[in-house]
């Protein structure tokens, strides 16, 4: 299966600008800002207050692009405070949401979040905010039969997509042909309906040392912005900068 599917992370005006006009199909504003833009050590640390500005920066800015909006850790741990996130994130803006993993309080808040009429995206595999490590998922039969359990159990709570990350690309496939909705993977093989990336990672921005398996960098921003400021403070120290036609 050829992936129809293109999505990528988006977290301030330039992402999402720049995502609408490449033409993706959705914009996720993932909890991996809490790495790429904060700093922090794991998006554990992310919270709904933290997330709300790059949501409303996001959806303010594209005009036709679904905009899908993580929920981060520990914000949907029963049904009232799923819902409690929802309506502080509407008020960016942000109608669809992520959340990672099938534990009944999981469901039980998908349940809650689609009979309000919000929509709703599953993540299985490797579900950043619970991983103990950060290891490919579903190698082992028992653990790939769960995850295929699991997504059953999301599509018939009502999610419009599920994001499936790291794991074997026969595992990928049988969750795609196992639903009717598409799956959009990050490490999840050629045979699903979708793929996503983490925005500063496929332009080259994050630090190349970053490189899981399933990472392709398709430019070199982090190159190209250092080229650009040498370039900036050469002109300046030369006298180049500002010339002639940049004064008033």
């Amino acid at each position: 299966m050829i992936p129809s599917l293109v999505w990528s992370t988006a977290y301030d005006i330039f992402s999402a600008e720049l995502c609408e006009k490449s033409g993706m199909d959705a914009i996720l504003v993932g909890d991996s800002l809490g790495m790429t833009v904060y700093g922090l050590k794991s998006t554990r640390e992310v919270s709904k207050e933290l997330m709300f500005p790059h949501i409303k920066a996001v959806c303010k800015t594209v005009k036709n692009t679904p905009v899908i909006v993580d929920f981060p850790f520990r914000s949907y741990d029963n049904p009232l405070i799923a819902v409690d996130t929802a309506e502080y994130f509407a008020n960016s803006g942000a109608t669809h949401f992520k959340l990672e993993g099938a534990e009944d309080f999981v469901l039980s808040a998908i349940t809650e979040l689609r009979t309000r009429d919000f929509l709703v995206t599953g993540h299985l595999g490797l579900t950043p905010q619970t991983a103990l490590q950060w290891e490919v998922q579903g190698k082992k039969e028992k653990s790939a039969e769960k995850i295929l359990s699991d997504a059953k159990l999301l599509e018939a709570r009502g999610i419009s997509f599920l994001v499936l990350e790291c794991v074997p690309e026969s595992l990928g496939k049988a969750v795609q042909e196992s639903l009717q909705i598409p799956v959009i993977g990050i490490g999840a093989g050629r045979y699903v309906q979708g793929q996503v990336l983490v925005f500063d990672d496929l332009i080259g921005k994050t630090d190349p040392s970053f490189q899981p398996k399933f990472l392709r960098r398709f430019g070199n921003a982090r190159d190209e912005a250092l080229h650009a400021l040498e370039k900036y403070k050469n002109a300046v120290i030369n006298g180049e900068f500002p010339g002639e036609g940049e004064v008033y």
